[in-house]
């Protein structure tokens, strides 16, 4: 173990350095994601966010429905 010289063989990992950020990122992303979903919690507990009927919700679904229908229908895909 004397003659050991850990500077004697370069030794990088390009991979590492992008597979850091790409850990980083989405540890980012799931930070934000839980605080969305917590202030959406809070907010249907405190009443600043209200529950959409189920006819409500379908009548929305169902227009942004045909509106997508009508925008491909209209670029031909």
């Amino acid at each position: 173990m004397t003659e050991h010289d850990p500077t004697a063989v370069e030794r990088k990992r390009p991979d590492t350095a992008e597979r850091q950020r790409q850990l980083h990122e989405a540890a980012e992303h799931d930070a934000w994601f839980r605080g969305q979903v917590q202030k959406a919690l809070d907010g249907v507990k405190d009443g600043s966010n209200r529950a959409i009927p189920e006819e409500e919700w379908t009548a929305r679904s169902n227009a942004k429905r045909i509106e997508l229908e009508r925008r491909i229908m209209k670029h031909g895909r």
